[in-house]
């Protein structure tokens, strides 16, 4: 059946696809919490006549921006603002580990020794990071400095074996109860990895973005499509955390640009489903 008005409401939020221009990728983000479409241009008058009255004005740099807020952060999403893909790692040794235990109050002593969560990588006899006294109020104090291979016989030292994670002090420095934070390296069999490199930059796109549309008469709905041929993803992000809880959401801001062989800003489509084929 076809659109058979020209009055309409806009209601619900955006489903947007955005389609990598260089590799053609595409990232869908349906999981919304608000959606903002916007256009604006520049004007520029000629004024004159008593009381310089505006005479003519004379339009340019039309824009339109199309801000969503994520409820939900995705693979697509940060490649998107940092221009670079996603990595898949595997058995990577990458990513630093504190080790406070299973309590996170730092992993005990018992007999001068501890015994690390995970094992420890590393050049042999340099597997560990730092060890870091615990204070009482949960801070870390005082640093162990050296690993040796030998059982300590110095305060500052300490020593590690990977095969059984056990972490051996010198009898004069910790006392049973005492407890000690560690920092190392252990293997991670999988991981995503994303970077954001100082030489790249946020991605051109392609911006699909469904809607709907309601007939104000009738309250038939309409299916519409936004569509940015060509438009440059804002690459600002900032994520806020509250000790409420509150998921961190992403805003994503895209900006209409002129595609190559077209004056075409943005289209707008208005159509009923049923006359789909």
């Amino acid at each position: 059946m076809a659109v058979e008005t020209s009055k309409y409401a806009l209601q619900a939020l955006f489903e947007v696809t955005v389609i990598d221009l260089e590799s053609q990728n595409a990232t869908r983000l349906d999981e919304l919490k608000n959606t903002n479409w916007s256009d604006t241009s520049n004007t520029t008058y000629v004024t004159g006549a008593r009381g310089g009255a505006k005479i003519i004005g004379f339009g340019s740099q039309k824009e339109s921006m199309l801000e969503i807020e994520s409820a939900v952060l995705s693979d697509g999403l940060f490649g998107m603002q940092t221009g670079t893909d996603v990595e898949v790692l595997t058995d990577t040794t990458e990513v630093m580990f504190t080790d406070l235990g299973t309590d996170g109050k730092g992993l005990v002593i018992a007999s001068v020794t501890t015994t690390t969560t995970y094992t420890a990588t590393g050049v042999v006899g340099a597997e560990i990071f730092g060890v870091y006294v615990m204070n009482s109020d949960g801070s870390f104090g005082e640093r162990v400095t050296k690993q040796v291979a030998i059982a300590p016989t110095a305060n500052d030292e300490f020593q590690y074996t990977s095969g059984s994670k056990l972490l051996t002090f010198n009898a004069g420095c910790l006392k049973d109860g005492d407890r000690v934070a560690v920092l190392y390296y252990p293997t991670a069999s999988s991981a995503k990895k994303f970077v954001n490199r100082t030489d790249v930059f946020s991605k051109n796109v392609q911006v699909i973005a469904d809607g709907l549309f309601v007939n104000t008469c009738t309250g038939e709905t309409y299916w519409s499509q936004l569509c940015y041929k060509k438009a440059k993803v804002n690459p600002d992000v900032s994520y806020s955390l509250t000790e409420s809880g509150e998921p961190a959401v992403s805003n994503l801001k895209f900006e209409a640009l002129k595609p190559c062989g077209s004056k075409e800003l943005w289209s707008l489509y208005i159509l009923d489903e049923d006359d789909l084929e």
